[in-house]
């Protein structure tokens, strides 16, 4: 209402944010592109409904956790 910029960042695997908010978890760039193929987080992002920015999460995340957790 202020004006102001949110932008929620959705860490789940499940990606209980991206669904709650409206957006499709899987089909485009998500925060698992952004942490494991050096995408950038500009083209992940996207904008809900609700006009909130958000950068979303999808089942690969859960690939990029085991592999970070093995490294």
């Amino acid at each position: 209402r202020k004006g102001a910029r949110v932008l929620v960042v959705d860490l789940d695997p499940q990606a209980h944010a991206t669904l709650g908010l409206g957006c499709e978890a899987e089909g485009g760039a998500s925060l698992a592109d952004v942490l494991s193929s050096g995408a950038s987080a500009r083209s992940a992002l996207r904008e809900a409904p609700s006009g909130l920015a958000l950068l979303p999460a999808s089942a690969r995340l859960a690939d990029f956790e085991e592999a970070a957790s093995v490294s």
